[in-house]
């Protein structure tokens, strides 16, 4: 009876590894698992590398816990996003951001040329309002044209644009001005290398601002720095520690990046016993800012042609402003990169040997068997033979050992 349970037991093992090599050959499943991650606050360490900007804050005379008001330099400081740091304790704390804008009777309307669309959202100074520039269907690049018009006059040298996360600048930034009724050319395609572009001073009431992009971008703000009309009084409150020294970081590179988890945070509404700060401050580099770096290739958002996946060669064959890998050679809505076949449109990136290769560009099967689809019936056959001979042999060896015990 040994014999014949360790017989049945060969038999079996040999018929369903037949049938796994058969299915498995006519079949491949490729499963491609995406890692999925939480988003986390970020650390005191990684806010201190996302703000271009600080204001070093003079040691104040007071001698219990007291709520500072400071004032904001908004030629300088473009963003309302801030960071306020205590420097004895290394961290950053709670705040509160004050906005009473003053109206001095210049207004801003701003027009997209292109549709005739409202963008005065790009103005308001809440960087919740995004206005998104797609590529025109079929185009490697695309030009985003902004009308902007002042009720009165602002002189200014400096404009800043703030992008959305994930975002990289545009290829090139053309600013015109109309000076004397006649419209001139303030800045001709400069490749920008960060959101605050310079130009020689000009005197003007209406400006035209022009973004060549070759990827989609998500603007959040716009802002011209004006040396004549004051538009707005900002200021920040904390709560400030006897013997304490602060910094208040601003103009973050992306709005998204100065999120930080604290635990509790003061009333810091009441205006009741606050501080205010009158003497003059001056606002300087932050020589920690680090600029951000997405896809960990070494080459910042602002000069990279593909923010999410890495290229350190940076290769661009069709020198569309936009790298190979996340470039779509054949047109079929999937990136190089990510696309089975490259050069041969498959929407439905179809691909049953599981060589990685697409079947609509596999021009040889990698898998032996299927380039010898005869093989896999010659197995089947041999299993079914052997599977045939020792049930043979052991129906024959039973009936025998019957015979002689009859």
């Amino acid at each position: 009876m040994k014999n014949k349970s360790l017989l049945s037991g060969s038999v079996l093992a040999i018929f369903v590894l037949v049938l796994i090599l058969s299915f498995q050959s006519a079949y491949a499943v490729v499963k491609d698992w995406q890692p999925v991650t939480a988003v986390a606050t970020s650390t005191n360490e990684e806010m201190l590398r996302v703000y271009k900007n600080y204001v070093k804050l003079p040691t104040q005379n007071i001698v219990v816990p007291t709520v500072l008001e400071v004032p904001i330099d908004t030629n300088q400081i473009y963003s309302d996003y801030f960071g306020v740091y205590n420097e004895t304790q290394k961290k950053f704390i709670p705040h509160l951001f004050i906005d009473n804008t003053q109206i001095d009777g210049n207004s801003v309307k701003a027009i997209d040329s292109n549709t005739n669309e409202d963008l005065a959202g790009l103005f308001d100074g809440r960087h919740e309002t995004m206005k998104d520039f797609y590529l025109n269907k079929g185009e490697d690049k695309s030009l985003a044209k902004i009308s902007i018009y002042y009720s009165k006059q602002i002189k200014s040298n400096s404009l800043s644009i703030s992008f959305d996360s994930y975002v990289s600048m545009p290829t090139a930034v053309t600013l015109k001005a109309y000076v004397g009724g006649a419209e001139v050319v303030v800045l001709n395609k400069l490749k920008p290398t960060s959101s605050t572009i310079n130009f020689p001073e000009t005197l003007s009431d209406k400006w035209i601002l022009e973004l060549e992009y070759s990827q989609p971008l998500r603007i959040s703000e716009i802002h011209f720095r004006d040396a004549l009309n004051s538009y707005s009084k900002k200021s920040i409150r904390f709560l400030a520690l006897p013997q304490n020294s602060y910094k208040i970081y601003a103009n973050p590179e992306t709005v998204n990046s100065s999120y930080v988890n604290y635990q509790e945070a003061p009333n810091l509404s009441s205006s009741i016993g606050v501080k205010r700060v009158t003497s003059a401050l001056s606002v300087s580099s932050n020589p920690a800012f680090v600029l951000s770096d997405t896809d960990g290739d070494g080459i910042p958002n602002v000069a990279d042609n593909c923010i999410s996946t890495p290229n350190f060669d940076q290769a661009d064959m069709d020198q569309n402003g936009r790298g190979d890998v996340c470039d779509d050679f054949d047109r079929d809505g999937i990136i190089n990169s990510m696309d089975n076949c490259v050069d041969t449109p498959n929407y439905d990136q179809r691909e049953t040997d599981g060589d990685k290769i697409g079947d609509a560009c596999d021009t040889g099967e990698s898998r032996f068997t299927e380039k010898y689809p005869w093989i896999v019936w010659v197995g089947i056959g041999f299993a079914t033979v052997v599977f045939l001979s020792l049930l043979f042999i052991a129906g024959n060896k039973i009936r025998k050992e019957r015979a002689m015990l009859g």
